[in-house]
């Protein structure tokens, strides 16, 4: 083989990223893949307030009586579902950077990230809960109670899962 043949063959370009997350050893970490999917069902979550919430409303609009969305309390909720989606994609992000490199501070960041997120809204729901435990304070979404809280029991799962493995 001429040299030029050579070193062609080693020029084809860099190998293509793996679709689930290795470690550094190359084995697949479960608690990476749980993170990872736990973090990216913020996406489809988010896509779901938004689509439940939105009120098309035609202006004149008015902060704190009227808005695209439709009410002040629509226009919170859709928001906060555009929110849900985007911090979806960053989670999902940095676990998979996290995936590749165990660094504990990034592994922080994403166990902050999530208490952040989930903090005030464990607070709200305790506190309907406190208040009424049927749920029935919590309308429509007393449907879904449980498999947000399997949501967060798995995302729980992924962060204890990936911390251990360092």
């Amino acid at each position: 083989m001429l040299p030029v043949e050579a070193s062609l063959q080693h020029s084809a370009g860099p190998t293509p990223e793996p679709a689930i997350p290795r470690s550094i050893s190359g084995r697949y970490r479960l608690g990476s893949v749980i993170l990872l999917l736990a973090g990216l069902g913020y996406v489809p979550g988010g896509i779901l307030l938004i689509l439940t919430s939105w009120r098309a409303t035609p202006g004149p609009y008015e902060i704190g009586l009227r808005y695209p969305f439709g009410g002040p309390l629509e226009a919170w909720q859709v928001t906060t579902g555009f929110a849900f989606v985007a911090y979806g994609i960053g989670f999902a992000g940095l676990v998979h950077a996290h995936s590749r490199t165990g660094s504990r501070p990034l592994w922080a960041v994403l166990a902050l990230s999530f208490g952040v997120m989930w903090l005030p809204h464990l607070l709200i729901g305790s506190a309907f809960l406190a208040g009424d435990p049927t749920a029935a304070t919590l309308g429509p979404w007393k449907a879904y109670l449980p498999a947000i809280l399997v949501w967060m029991a798995v995302s729980a799962v992924g962060l204890i899962m990936t911390w251990r493995h360092r």
